[in-house]
Protein backbone atom coordinates (compact mmCIF):
# COMPACT_ATOMS: atom_id res chain seq x y z
CA UNK A 1 0.00 0.00 0.00
CA UNK A 2 2.77 2.18 0.92
CA UNK A 3 4.35 2.07 -2.54
CA UNK A 4 1.03 2.98 -4.19
CA UNK A 5 1.19 6.12 -2.28
CA UNK A 6 4.59 6.79 -3.14
CA UNK A 7 3.85 6.08 -7.04
CA UNK A 8 0.42 8.55 -6.75
CA UNK A 9 2.85 11.53 -4.71
CA UNK A 10 5.47 11.24 -7.69
CA UNK A 11 2.74 11.42 -10.26
CA UNK A 12 1.05 14.17 -8.53
CA UNK A 13 4.69 16.35 -8.58
CA UNK A 14 5.41 15.24 -12.05
CA UNK A 15 1.84 16.92 -13.25
CA UNK A 16 2.60 20.35 -11.08
CA UNK A 17 6.09 20.30 -12.64
CA UNK A 18 4.54 19.93 -16.14
CA UNK A 19 2.04 22.48 -15.02
CA UNK A 20 4.83 24.81 -14.07
CA UNK A 21 7.04 24.02 -17.08
CA UNK A 22 3.97 25.64 -19.64
CA UNK A 23 4.26 28.99 -17.80
CA UNK A 24 8.04 29.22 -19.85
CA UNK A 25 7.00 28.51 -23.03
CA UNK A 26 6.65 32.25 -23.88
CA UNK A 27 10.12 33.16 -22.19
CA UNK A 28 12.15 32.72 -18.91
CA UNK A 29 12.89 35.03 -15.99
CA UNK A 30 14.88 34.08 -12.96
CA UNK A 31 12.85 35.88 -10.24
CA UNK A 32 9.90 34.11 -11.96
CA UNK A 33 11.56 30.76 -12.10
CA UNK A 34 12.76 31.22 -8.33
CA UNK A 35 9.03 32.06 -7.54
CA UNK A 36 8.08 28.89 -9.55
CA UNK A 37 10.05 26.68 -7.52
CA UNK A 38 8.84 27.56 -4.39
CA UNK A 39 5.33 26.99 -5.52
CA UNK A 40 6.64 23.82 -6.58
CA UNK A 41 8.09 22.65 -3.39
CA UNK A 42 5.48 24.05 -1.26
CA UNK A 43 2.59 21.75 -3.65
CA UNK A 44 4.51 18.52 -3.34
CA UNK A 45 4.91 18.74 0.12
CA UNK A 46 1.13 19.93 0.64
CA UNK A 47 0.46 16.67 -1.52
CA UNK A 48 2.45 14.77 0.44
CA UNK A 49 1.03 15.92 3.90
CA UNK A 50 -2.44 15.45 2.26
CA UNK A 51 -1.63 11.56 0.99
CA UNK A 52 0.69 9.86 3.93
CA UNK A 53 -1.34 12.23 6.34
CA UNK A 54 -4.52 10.59 5.51
CA UNK A 55 -2.80 7.53 5.05
CA UNK A 56 -1.38 7.63 8.69
CA UNK A 57 -4.47 8.68 10.15
CA UNK A 58 -6.58 5.64 8.68
CA UNK A 59 -3.76 3.31 10.09
CA UNK A 60 -3.86 4.64 13.71
CA UNK A 61 -7.83 4.52 13.91
CA UNK A 62 -7.53 1.15 12.78
CA UNK A 63 -4.56 0.03 15.10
Amino acid sequence: MIYLLYVIFFICCFIIFNRILKEFQDGFDWFSAALYGLIFLISCALVWIFIFGIYYWIESELA
